[in-house]
């Protein structure tokens, strides 16, 4: 939607949203970015920005068959399986990246400590631990904000069976984190307090797969699970900070520091790590290398990072045989009621975050998800009232975390 001038009141509602003048109240609902010289308000004319992680044809007015939406909704929990897969990848694979990093510390080395890098690699354990315990309570998070969004296109009371249609993929979220959570406890103790959160997420995952058709329950659940998310950002930013000062005191080489830094930007510390191992049993190898590529620690170490990569394998043939579900779905949903599927369904990748930018008035209403337009609370996680920019253009943008936040 491209608008000259300035807009006032009414509700608009688009990908992408560019006003060259001012917007003076009303409501915006966009799931890529929205512009405007300035976004103003008076008493009479409220101002509120939905940053929605999506749109569909019913956003636009369209009125679908019971057919035709029970499809999408099975397509949108497709589509909410395969970015909890995304995720699950995305994880794995940085845990054998960093794996592979602290292999390199040792065979690099000049000396340490296996106890050195036992340290560290407890660490990674507890990096890598919780970000899997994100990933479920952000995979849970999706399937709840999915839940509230069909029942709000159906135009669901606070109590509606629309709540319970078939969008939640709980069951297979729960079964992924414990598989995975199991097989890294595998390979060392994990703290008690990492523990006790892989309990709450797996409860909060069992209340999802009961029935519950009041939208004030799935709200509370939703809410547990943005505290339960922004605590695990918190602890893992604490131990990552540790990890990488530990590192870098290892790294006191400069040649070795200078390829460890490069293998680490690149995110190819798994191939350094293979070219050396093959050089390391190569002829032209010293005596020293030789010992180092064949040491016990070094193929525990191996042997965790294969086991990653095989999983990542196991994951993206997962990911194709959903997509190829998915595309099925768009065929006869298109054949049969002429109804698209939205492209952030179709996606194989996660749909960029969503934007607002534009010069902002103080109290301008921002928030993540649709409900909260409705309940106007505050102090909720996802709603941000905008400050007064004082002339400067600013941009907030809704978080993977379903907050909302200014750009830097």
């Amino acid at each position: 939607i491209k608008i000259s001038g300035e807009t006032v009141a009414g509700v608009h509602v688009g990908e992408r949203i560019e006003i060259t003048g001012d917007a003076m109240g009303g409501e915006f609902h966009t799931a890529g970015i929205l512009k405007a010289a300035c976004f103003r308000q008076s008493e009479e004319r409220q101002l509120a920005i939905v940053l929605r992680r999506g749109l569909t044809c019913q956003d636009y007015g369209e009125s679908l068959s019971a057919d035709a939406h029970r499809m999408m909704a099975h397509a949108r929990k497709l589509n909410n399986q395969i970015q909890d897969i995304l995720s699950l990848i995305r994880a794995t694979e940085h845990e054998a990246d960093e794996y592979a990093g602290t292999s390199l510390l040792f065979v690099l080395g000049e000396g340490e400590s296996e106890e050195q890098l036992k340290i560290i690699q407890t660490l990674k354990r507890r990096t890598a631990y919780i970000d899997h315990l994100c990933a479920g309570a952000q995979a849970l998070a999706r399937s709840v904000e999915s839940r509230l969004s069909i029942g709000a296109q159906a135009g669901a009371g606070e109590e509606s069976e629309s709540y319970t249609d078939p969008v939640g993929n709980e069951a297979e979220v729960i079964k992924d984190l414990q598989d995975d959570l199991s097989a890294i406890a595998k390979e060392g103790p994990i703290e008690r307090g990492l523990l006790g959160l892989r309990e709450e997420i797996s409860t909060i995952g069992k209340k999802l797969q009961r029935k519950m058709s009041a939208r004030k329950a799935i709200l509370l659940i939703l809410k547990d699970l943005l505290v339960k998310i922004e605590e695990l950002g918190t602890r893992r930013d604490e131990i990552e900070k540790l990890s990488t000062t530990k590192e870098a005191a290892l790294a006191t080489s400069k040649g070795r520091a200078s390829i460890l830094e490069n293998a680490k930007r690149e995110r190819s510390r798994v191939e350094v790590l293979n070219q050396i191992m093959r050089a390391g049993r190569g002829r032209n190898a010293s005596d020293l290398m030789r010992k180092r590529v064949a040491d016990r620690y070094l193929k525990l170490m191996q042997r965790n990072i294969e086991n990653r990569l095989s999983r990542v394998s196991v994951y993206a043939n997962r990911r194709n045989e959903i997509t190829d579900r998915i595309q099925k779905i768009k065929k006869k949903l298109w054949e049969e009621f002429q109804v698209p599927i939205p492209q952030h369904i179709l996606g194989n990748e996660p749909p960029p975050e969503s934007i607002v930018e534009g010069r902002f008035e103080a109290g301008i209403w921002l928030c993540s998800f649709r409900h909260q337009l409705e309940d106007r609370r505050q102090n909720e996680r996802g709603v941000l009232l905008t400050e007064d920019s004082q002339g400067q253009t600013i941009q907030y943008q809704r978080t993977p975390h379903g907050t909302i936040a200014p750009i830097a």
